[in-house]
């Protein structure tokens, strides 16, 4: 709407009537702006509207995308899970075209990224919300090339995170982005996966990509036993050449896992499921 960037930076305020005309929407709509919100950023002056301290950070770009991106593509298909799941008789059958949120944006066909590319603005606000990243912040200070293993996604299915992942990441960083999975799964696969590698690799055996910046398993050791999810680890570790450089990321759900690494103290959103897991980064011995 644009309500942010209409109220005035120096304190003082405007009336729901001045901001209706400004911003080309109706009065009523303006006054029901903060109940949108738990709490209200907007402070409220008899009947006019000023900036909060909460509120002027939304002028930066970057937040700001962060603040508008989710709002405009998640919360209609959080809206949208229950109709979602019950027509697809309550089971996990979330596709890259046929999820929760093609659903409730009626794509037609389109995944999220297609859908999304008609929109200049709404490309702009994801934009500006990865520049904040700091996952891509991080990545775009290594030295990589096209050549350089950036992302491999150990047991990553159909190849729908690694795809988001690669999305987040921006068209600035070099690397390959690698699908492992078992043949069964890769023959599985009916969706395009632009830049993104598939290779067969059974994560029971040694990892056949060496020094890659990330190796990633999600939502993987929950499944398995202690002993398992160590003997996994080791196998991943046929991998490891430059330990000041290379990680591997666990984001899964298993509470109590002790397979030698550290929690980073941040929870995880992805678009499937929209749940917090617990992301590890650990330190691999072999």
């Amino acid at each position: 709407m644009g309500m942010f960037h209409a109220l005035p930076q120096d304190g003082s305020s405007k009336t729901a009537e001045a901001l209706s005309t400004e911003l080309k929407a109706e009065k009523e709509l303006i006054s029901e702006f903060d109940p949108v919100n738990r709490r209200p950023i907007l402070a409220h002056i008899n009947i006019k509207y000023a900036h909060t301290p909460d509120s002027l950070v939304y002028l930066v770009p970057q937040l700001n995308g962060i603040f508008k991106f989710p709002v405009d593509e998640y919360q209609c298909a959080e809206l949208q899970f229950y109709k979602f799941f019950r027509e697809n008789g309550w089971s996990n059958t979330i596709q890259d075209r046929n999820n929760p949120y093609t659903y409730s944006m009626r794509t037609e066909g389109k995944n999220m990224w297609e859908y999304m590319a008609q929109f200049p603005d709404h490309m702009k606000a994801f934009n500006y919300a990865m520049q904040a990243s700091p996952a891509q912040r991080l990545l775009s200070q290594l030295e990589t090339t096209g050549d350089t293993p950036l992302i491999v996604d150990i047991g990553g299915g159909k190849g729908h995170t690694i795809s988001q992942i690669k999305g987040y990441t921006g068209e600035g960083i070099k690397g390959r982005f690698i699908l492992q999975e078992r043949r069964i799964v890769l023959d599985d696969i009916t969706e395009e996966l632009p830049g993104i590698e598939r290779e067969e690799h059974n994560f029971f055996t040694p990892q056949p990509i060496k020094n890659a910046v990330i190796y990633y398993l999600r939502r993987i050791f929950h499944d398995w036993p202690e002993a398992v999810c160590v003997e996994i680890l080791r196998n991943i570790s046929a991998g490891i050449t430059d330990k000041s450089r290379q990680r591997v990321v666990i984001t899964d759900d298993r509470k109590g896992c002790r397979c030698g690494g550290r929690l980073d103290g941040s929870d995880h959103d992805d678009i499937d499921g929209y749940g917090a897991d617990r992301e590890v980064v650990a330190e691999v011995t072999g």
